[in-house]
């Protein structure tokens, strides 16, 4: 649909930078430069254990920092572009104040806030059948087997990248 050629532009170049971060990485460790940290062994003949110690890494690569923040920034903004195309579609004699348009954003809504107030707050005007496909999509704060949701996990890195 046209309405959201703007989210899956801004969906399909986080894709771009995501693979340009993928480059980074070696196919295997035969190949370089790469960023491994060292390991050591030595045998405990009292227990007949090996013990394996992994010593400092240090901090990765810079380039890798920048391009993270870029996948995380691009698909971000696919969900806020998606948002507006949403509050776009909704009542379209509506009229935006600016601090309106500003807070037009894909809402996160945390466990025990008011749904309907942020989604209130940040699609304004957005239809209820588009509302409740944006609700369902919530990550459950929990995951699932201990795994957070991706959402959860792009909620927190562009929040990390923002502000540090």
């Amino acid at each position: 649909m046209a309405e959201f050629d703007d989210a899956w532009r801004k969906w399909r170049w986080g894709g771009i930078h995501a693979e340009g971060l993928r480059s980074c990485f070696p196919a295997n460790a035969s190949t370089g430069p790469f960023f491994m940290p060292t390991v050591e062994s030595t045998f405990d003949a009292d227990t007949s254990h090996l013990i394996l110690t992994v010593g400092d890494v240090g901090p990765p690569p810079a380039e890798w920092g920048l391009r993270l923040g870029d996948v995380v920034s691009n698909y971000r903004a696919s969900l806020d572009h998606l948002a507006w195309a949403v509050v776009m579609r909704g009542d379209r004699n509506q009229q935006l104040s600016e601090p309106e348009e500003r807070s037009v954003y894909f809402p996160f809504v945390a466990p025990g806030s008011d749904a309907s107030r942020a989604f209130k707050r940040n699609l304004p005007g957005a239809t209820d059948a588009d509302q409740d496909i944006i609700r369902r999509s919530q990550p459950d704060p929990s995951g699932v087997d201990g795994v957070p949701h991706c959402l959860t996990v792009l909620q927190e890195a562009s929040n990390l990248d923002k502000h540090r």
